[in-house]
């Protein structure tokens, strides 16, 4: 993930950032949706919240490599999916877009 530089409209920035973080080039399908993370301390204050704005996509390159702030980055298979560990948001958007069981 990344952030939406000042002036830039969101499907620039999510464009731009798959491209710095990734190296692959994307052109956009859709929205997918718009969520809310919610980080609270142990007292249950509100510590942090995210707004995360995902996207379909489809791939202009497949060369893959690792940039900015990413450690990895690599193809996966769909049915492969279910097997790695995925961030809550990510599992969350994988299955509504009936991706993962």
């Amino acid at each position: 993930g990344g952030l939406v530089e000042p002036g830039e409209e969101v499907e620039r920035a999510a464009v731009r950032e798959v491209r710095e973080e990734t190296g692959v080039r994307v052109r956009l399908r859709g929205l997918v949706g718009v969520y809310d993370i919610m980080e609270r301390d142990g007292r249950g204050r509100l510590k942090y919240h995210y707004v995360t704005i995902c996207f379909r996509g489809e791939p202009l390159s497949t060369r893959v490599r690792r940039g900015g702030e990413v450690l990895g980055a690599e193809w996966v298979r769909r049915e492969e999916l279910g097997k790695r560990e995925l961030s809550r948001i990510t599992a969350r958007v994988l299955r509504e877009e009936g991706m993962l069981g």
